[in-house]
């Protein structure tokens, strides 16, 4: 299935700003490496949008945004698979300014 998505915040610049799009891909979707563009759903921070930084023995995923001031897995550790909602497909540029 596809999903496209509202880019909020600034974790992924210069890849995606803020109030861009992604065009997930959300069907098995488990199926990550590092280097993917994922959305997840995190417990407590909602929907956020992370590129795969390294997949741990157990199976879960280390993701980290682009920004350096950025949540990630840093701040909140690793995530586990059925957490991940989708693999971004394409970005789609929001007019800015």
């Amino acid at each position: 299935m596809l999903k496209i998505i509202r880019i909020t915040g600034k974790s992924m610049e210069p890849l995606y700003r803020d109030g861009d799009y992604a065009l997930l891909w959300t069907a098995r979707t488990r199926r990550v490496r590092p280097r993917h563009i994922v959305a997840v759903r995190h417990p407590t921070l909602g929907l956020i949008f992370k590129r795969v930084e390294r997949i741990t023995d157990s199976g879960h995923i280390e993701v980290r945004g682009l920004h350096p001031h950025s949540t990630d897995s840093r701040s909140f550790g690793a995530l586990p698979p059925d957490l991940i909602a989708g693999k971004a497909l394409i970005g789609i540029r929001a007019r800015h300014g």
